[in-house]
Parts: structure tokens; sequence; C-alpha cells
């Protein structure tokens, strides 16, 4: 099978534990491009975020592709703002899950359509991580008491995507599985990212959803694509991909679903071993 996509996780996938793009990436990614392979960047985060991981210098490599934001809700062609794919969470659901952040006394990120995400009440650590990225407004949950009045404030009207985050995995894990009797009739899927965040999206809407679209967006079949990832959000896209891969790294979840799983971890620049393996 010649395959012409590799669609690929950013975090804990792509990346190092800095958040960083390992070298061996880097020099397995101009090799795709030279070959004509478009490497699409598939992530929980927004279109904007995802890019700043690039740089002004790394952003060539890019050229002609796409980014996959949002866990497959939004998709952009790189250098153009204006998504050619998009989503919202149901309002009434997107007020529903403020209270439930709230009342389970959790970091809460709210996430908008422009890549804008508040962060109300992040521990130490997450705090530190997100101070370096861009469009990440920090509040207090005690100055904003509903989703209206963060809406009110930063003037939005509709919320992407909704995340509670913990330190301790156990516990978004429990709430996860205590509200889905809640939610079931509601309009919206749980999934999990980076061992700490507990995500609500839109029903239907995921990163295997994503791949799909873009499938049919650039008329690129499934069959021919390339999907690498490390956690349970990055299951669908696994699934859904012509060759699902995980890295070393990856959640055992993952690891049992996964066509292939990688010897190389996010550490080690996996994008190497993807080329060698299936390019060479």
């Amino acid at each position: 099978m010649e395959y012409r996509v590799v669609m690929s996780d950013m975090d804990e996938t792509f990346l190092d534990e800095r958040h960083q793009i390992p070298p061996a990436n880097l020099q397995a990614l101009e090799y795709l491009h030279n070959q004509g392979v478009l490497f699409v960047p598939s992530s929980g985060r927004p279109y904007s975020s995802i890019l700043s991981n690039f740089g002004d210098a790394h952003q060539a490599l890019l050229q002609d592709s796409y980014v996959i934001s949002y866990n497959g809700g939004f998709i952009n062609r790189v250098g153009n703002n204006q998504p050619l794919h998009s989503c919202a969470l149901d309002s009434a659901l997107a007020h529903k899950l403020y209270r439930i952040g709230v009342e389970a006394n959790l970091c809460i990120h709210v996430c908008f359509p422009d890549g804008y995400i508040v962060v109300l009440d992040p521990p130490a650590e997450e705090r530190a991580y997100l101070v370096g990225l861009s469009g990440v407004a920090l509040a207090h949950k005690q100055d904003f008491p509903s989703l209206e009045a963060v809406l009110e404030h930063y003037g939005y009207t509709e919320v992407v995507k909704f995340c509670v985050m913990s330190e301790h995995y156990p516990e978004l894990l429990d709430l996860g599985a205590s509200l889905k009797p809640e939610l079931v009739d509601e309009p919206c899927d749980i999934t999990y990212s980076s061992g700490r965040y507990l995500e609500f999206m839109p029903q239907g809407v995921n990163k295997g959803s994503g791949l799909r679209s873009f499938s049919q967006l650039v008329g690129i079949p499934p069959e021919q694509i390339i999907a690498v990832g490390d956690a349970r959000n990055d299951l669908e896209m696994v699934k859904a991909a012509g060759l699902g891969l995980c890295v070393a790294n990856a959640s055992s979840e993952l690891k049992a679903q996964a066509d292939v799983v990688l010897k190389s971890s996010n550490r080690d620049g996996a994008l190497v071993e993807i080329v060698e393996r299936f390019f060479s």
C-alpha cells in the first residue's frame, strides 16, 4: 500500500516531554515533505497552538498540508486561520458541564472557536505549562461562578470543547464513569488525554471523524493514511486509518487496538521509525 498521509497526535506522540519537536522528527518531517507525503497534525489543542510548536522556521515543512484540531472538530489548511470544518458544543450542555466542573472543584478549560482558552484554577504544574502557550487566559472560578459570566467577560457565544483537569488521573476516570448515566441523553462524547484531562466534545466528534472528514475534503482515502497516537482520544483515529500505529509510551488501551506498536517513544522521535518502516 502506498501511503500519502501521516496523521499524528502532538503531545506525548510527536512532541517530547518538554512539548518540543525532537530533532530526529524534524529530519523525518523534511524527508516526508520532499517525498510529497502530507504530515497532518491532529490534536485536542486548537489550530494556533499546534502551529506554534513548529515555529516560523519549520512551518514550511507543512506547506500544502492541513491541521486537525480540537479532537477532530476543526480542520484548517496550514496558513489559513479560517477553518474548513468546525463544530460547537450544545449551549445548554456547555453550561451544564461548567456547573459540573465547579461542583467537582477541578481545574476547568473552556475552549473557544478562534483557539482562545480560558483556564480556571490550574494547579501549579499545569499553570507552569500554560504560561508558555499563547492564547490562554488564567482565571479563578470564584470570579466566574457561571459559564455565562465567562462568555460575557471574554466576548464569546459558543464553546467548542470543555475539559476538566486533574493531576490524579484515576480521579478523572471515576468522574467520567460517574457522569455517563447523567450525560447519556446529552449530545456529547467523553474522552481522555495526556493522563490529566477529561474532555467533552460534541456528539460524534472525535479524531476518527476528523480523519474521515479530512479524507473527503482532500480526496485521499483512509486506506492511504497512517495515523499514530498515544492516548484514549487517539483511538478512533488509529482505528479509522489504513494503518494505525501507537508510540511505545502509549496507553495499554491504545496498544491493544493499534495495528503496530512502535519501538520508539515520543522522546526518541518516533516519526523516524515510521519513515524507515513504511516509506523507505
